[in-house]
């Protein structure tokens, strides 16, 4: 078991519709800590990770009108590992899931207006922007001394739509949302028991 930092991004997401036509996009990037329990063939992973990114869109006449969107969410995953021997190395491909729990959220403005997903006054809550991810790749570990390892992972996820993209769907016609993905690096330090 053992512990690190992490560094996130999603790359898209978002929404499209007709009319009128739009094409929004809602990147992230951001950072966090992570905890992992690992059982050779399986690791376990709890973390806290948050992120900020502007709003996209082609279709816009004036981009500065878009928001900056923050977020923060606790993270919950499980992914198989087929560890391969290497010396004093492990190489091991990676596939799972995480569950990306959103506890805060909110759309800053240039204007100085915010959204803040808090459930007040109408407003939705933080949860709306939670998703699942389907996340794979590779990872290493490499030994440091006796029952120390260092470990580094890199993943590609690909997510579901959040309800906040199902919610736009809803209420505009013609809409769809817009695959989530992105890459994950995960650095961390553990102990063999």
């Amino acid at each position: 078991m053992g512990g690190g930092i992490l560094f996130t991004s999603d790359f898209g997401g978002g929404v499209i519709w007709e009319n009128p036509a739009q094409n929004i996009a809602m990147p992230y990037y951001g950072g966090g800590a992570y905890m992992f329990f690992d059982i050779t063939y399986a690791e376990a992973t709890l973390g806290a990770s948050a992120g900020t990114g502007r709003w996209q869109s082609e279709n816009v006449a004036n981009r500065a009108d878009l928001p900056d969107m923050q977020r923060a969410y606790i993270n919950i995953g499980i992914l198989a590992k087929y560890p391969l021997a290497a010396s004093d190395m492990k190489l091991y491909p990676l596939a799972g899931f995480n569950y990306a729990r959103s506890v805060r959220g909110k759309l800053k403005y240039n204007n100085g207006n915010e959204y803040i997903f808090d459930g007040a006054n109408g407003r939705e809550e933080s949860s709306v922007l939670s998703a699942i991810w389907f996340k794979f790749r590779a990872g290493f570990d490499a030994a440091m001394g006796e029952s120390a390892f260092m470990r580094a992972q890199l993943l590609y996820g690909i997510r579901t739509a959040n309800e906040f993209e199902k919610n736009a769907m809803k209420t505009t016609r013609n809409a769809e949302a817009k695959t989530g993905h992105g890459l994950t690096l995960r650095v961390g330090i553990g102990f063999n028991f």
